[in-house]
């Protein structure tokens, strides 16, 4: 067959549709692993940013205790 599959006048055939339809459902499997990877690595790093925001919190309030119970001591 010196037929040329590419060429945009010939018409499709049952053999080239299924094969367009697999290549299709292939990528999306792809594409849903991809956005599975990066739901779990955007989850990640929103945890992550989550824990530095509380520790900050505990460090501003531990200053403020800090603080606070030495101008207690000093006013005694």
């Amino acid at each position: 067959m010196a037929e040329d599959i590419d060429s945009a006048d010939q018409p499709a055939t049952r053999n080239d549709l299924d094969k367009l339809r697999e290549d299709v459902n292939q990528l999306r499997g792809a594409v849903r692993e991809d956005m599975d990877q990066l739901r779990s690595e955007m989850n990640h790093q929103y945890r992550d940013v989550v824990e530095r925001i509380a520790n900050a919190q505990t460090e501003l309030l531990k200053a403020f205790y800090g603080l606070c119970s030495g101008k207690q001591q000093e006013s005694r």
